[in-house]
């Protein structure tokens, strides 16, 4: 449905923010204010408007950021490093 489709465009452009823009804030810089900003908003709705949203390869580097690992076993122990 055409619900389903605008949500799906929705997600890869969120996710394509996401993975461009986290990390550790001592080695990924972003500007928020522009992130949230009207004029963003109104880019990214009409590039979902236009079915224009796909989600590139991020291309190979050298890893510089954190990882978090979360372990819960069936007794409900929980192991965060």
């Amino acid at each position: 449905s055409a619900y389903f489709h605008l949500y799906a465009q929705a997600a890869k452009l969120a996710w394509q923010e996401r993975f461009s823009q986290f990390g550790d804030p001592d080695v990924v810089k972003f500007d928020s204010e522009a992130l949230l900003s009207e004029a963003a908003a109104k880019a990214r709705a009409e590039r979902i408007r236009s079915g224009n949203v796909s989600v590139p390869k991020p291309p190979p580097q050298e890893p510089k950021h954190t990882v978090n690992l979360v372990v819960v076993d069936r007794d409900h122990n929980v192991v965060s490093l």
